[in-house]
């Protein structure tokens, strides 16, 4: 075996990364050397600085604004479904959604912001209808203008491997969008825990089972969101297969048609993200 490949469970190891989102992903290269899936060494490395110079790690205010906003949009009444099923989301999951995807936002502000010193606007007021672009304004010399392009972000997982749209999201001329960008948060399963630790450790701490679980009840951390990349939208591909769309979906039966790109055939590079920049 050479010295510069390794198996693919060294490289999930190693960068701490799932089998699916290797073979999935398609953003760090490997092959077949006997009966062996291997990657190269250097590939490695070059996928693991990539992805350090595209995360931001966003704070509590960064948090307490986007659960702010998904607060606001839970107790206006509005309740999502999950995808491809007629099932209701509990508030758990319609508050930790929400606040990834504002996430999400407010770590491609911060990306244009690093990248090319430009200022762009969010909007985390709750409309009645649905807003079709996440980028509301640029700001240029102190004066806010409407943006050129329309801008869609979308937030995920940290080890997901597919930017994922609903035909709502493409197909409609008041809802389509001239880019989308993917981005990968990983937030933990306890974030809200983690934000009401002092709370509850007043509210518990004479509870039966408190001394087996008040160690393990951490505080809030900085967030890590990635940037990965972004896909105009002529570049989406259809996918309307059953089998296909349960194997990316990760769910069973699902119904309708989803638009996807793979990560690893995002654009990424600067020069495409100035162009995006230039063109805002």
């Amino acid at each position: 075996m050479p010295e510069e490949e390794i198996p693919i469970k060294e490289v999930m190891t190693q960068l701490g990364i799932t089998r699916s989102f290797l073979q999935n992903s398609k953003e760090i290269p490997c092959h077949k050397t006997g009966r062996r899936l291997m990657c190269n060494i250097a590939d490695m490395g070059l996928w693991k600085q990539k992805r350090k110079e595209k995360i931001f790690d966003l704070g509590l205010d960064d948090y307490a604004k986007c659960f702010d906003f998904a607060l606001a949009m839970y107790y206006r009444g509005y309740t999502a479904v999950d995808w491809a099923t007629a099932r209701r989301r509990e508030a758990g999951q319609n508050l930790t959604n929400w606040i990834r995807g504002q996430l999400g936002e407010i770590a491609v502000q911060k990306f244009f912001k690093k990248k090319f010193n430009m200022d762009i606007e969010l909007d985390f007021d709750v409309h009645e209808e649905i807003v079709p672009q996440d980028v509301i304004g640029v700001k240029e010399r102190g004066v806010l203008r409407e943006p050129k392009l329309g801008i869609a972000i979308k937030a995920t997982k940290f080890q997901n491997s597919y930017l994922i749209l609903g035909t709502a999201d493409v197909e409609p001329d008041n809802r389509k969008s001239d880019v989308y960008i993917l981005t990968r948060i990983d937030m933990p399963d306890d974030h809200l825990l983690r934000v009401a630790k002092d709370e509850l450790n007043t509210l518990l701490k004479n509870q039966k089972h408190f001394d087996s679980y008040k160690e393990k009840l951490l505080g809030f951390e900085p967030i890590p969101c990635e940037v990965v990349g972004f896909a105009y939208r002529e570049e989406l591909e259809k996918v309307d297969d059953t089998k296909e769309l349960s194997k990316i979906l990760g769910t069973r039966n699902p119904t309708g048609a989803r638009y996807v790109k793979v990560s690893g055939q995002l654009r990424t590079s600067l020069e495409d993200w100035e162009k995006i920049a230039k063109g805002l």
